[in-house]
This record gives C-alpha cells, structure tokens and sequence, in this order.
C-alpha cells in the first residue's frame, strides 16, 4: 500500500494545472449557464453575479474593440487616412526612377522634407507607380522592414490626388534573429539593408540578433527565427531567402 508522501509526489505540476484548467473551465460553464438563464434561483450567488457581470463587460470591450479595428483598417484600405501632415519633417528619396521636377521641391519644401541618398534611411520613398509589378523590390521591402510610405509624385503635388501604400514596420515586432555567414555573403545587400534599417531605428528596432549558438538552443517558436539560404539546415528548418525577394 503507498504511503500518502509517495501518492503525492506522483501529483505533479502537470496534474495539478490540468485540475486547475478544469475547475476554471467549470466555472466558466456555471457563468455561461447563469447568463443564459439556465440556472435555478437557489444556484444563484453574489460571486457568481459578479463573475458574469464581469464576463459580459469583457465581452463587450472586446466586440468594441474589434469593430474598431475593422473600421481602422477599412479606412487604411481605402487610402482614406493619409494626410501631406503624416509625413511632415520626414526623410525623403525618389526611386524607381521617379524624377524631382520643381514642383516636387517646393513640396518637399513646403512640408520640410529632407532628401537622404540612402533608401534604408528614408521614411517616405516616392516612385513612378504604386502598382504591385511596378514597385522596386528592393524599395519594397525597405517599406516593409521599417514601415516608410510609398507614394506617388501625384500624392505629394496638389491636390494630392495619388495613392499611399504602408506596411506595419517588420522591425517593430520583437523578435531574435540568426543571420548565418552565407546567407551575410550570399545576400549581401538584403543583409546590408536589414542592418542600416536596424541602426536607422534605434531603440525602434525590436529585432534582437543572435549567434548561432542562441539560435540553437532557443526554444522553435515564431519570434526565434533565422535567415539563411537553401543550402543550410539549422535545428531542422530550413529558411530561404527573406520574404521571397531576390537582390
């Protein structure tokens, strides 16, 4: 017969958080059934009230904030929430061959934009044409690495008329990052980007980057990522380019 020390000790951590999931689940169920009227009178209690009081307000915030959110970003689909004061006192570059005419510097003028040389450093990047094929990959993924605009020579001239792409900045999202020294070699602008992006940012930049022995020993997860080519295997996935874009 066990003794009552060697029957706890085969309660374990995992046992005890499978009974606490359980008990949180029953109650969760008790909730549901108050709120739907299910109950009988003497099941009622204050603590119970409570609880689904509790429950229906987050309930409510959460609706709330989900429709706010559908609403913010069918405007963003639309192009309805850009402005020219958006990009007030910004770095600006032309790319993709896009010309700088005289009406162009007086409105980069006019709204204090600073011309930079290098694309990495540019917060707002204009070009001939917004369309998908049209788009540089290279300005592309700058855009998307640190959330510049895109935007055409008809966007900043009056009436501002053109449209405006921006992407939520990758560089924003916390994340550790292995880059391997093929992958540095072989793709050495994308690494070289990535890397003037980072320094633009400062304290921006949440992308945190690891050698390869972090990388190995971190847990696989979704913000421990590396950026290597098709011929190297680490800890077995295999990365391949960044974002399907070739430099």
């Amino acid at each position: 017969m066990r003794s009552q020390s060697s029957n706890a000790e085969l309660w374990t951590d995992k046992h005890r958080a499978e009974k606490a999931f359980a008990l949180q689940k029953i109650e969760q169920r008790r909730v549901q059934a108050y709120q739907e009227r299910l109950l009988l009178p003497d099941e009622h209690t204050t603590g119970l009230e409570r609880d689904a009081a509790e429950s229906f307000a987050k309930r409510l915030a959460d609706t709330r904030a989900k429709d706010k959110l559908r609403k913010r970003q069918a405007e963003r689909s639309k192009g309805g929430t850009f402005a020219m004061s958006d990009i007030r006192g910004k770095t600006v570059i032309l790319g993709g061959g896009a010309r700088l005419t005289q009406a162009l510097a007086a409105e980069f003028r006019r709204y204090d934009l600073q011309a930079v040389a290098n694309a990495a450093l540019a917060d707002v990047i204009v070009i001939p044409s917004l369309q998908h094929g049209d788009i540089p990959k290279p300005l592309r993924f700058i855009a998307i690495l640190r959330s510049s605009f895109l935007l055409t020579a008809a966007t900043v001239l009056p009436p501002h008329a053109g449209g405006c792409l921006k992407f939520k900045p990758a560089l924003a999202s916390p994340r550790k990052i292995y880059i391997s020294g093929r992958f540095k070699s072989d793709h050495d602008k994308a690494y070289d980007t990535i890397m003037a992006v980072a320094a633009s940012l400062g304290n921006r930049c949440k992308w945190r980057f690891i050698d390869r022995e972090a990388f190995l020993d971190a847990r696989p997860n979704s913000r421990t990522l590396a950026l290597a080519t098709g011929r190297e295997l680490l800890q077995e996935y295999l990365f391949d380019m960044l974002l399907g874009l070739s430099f």
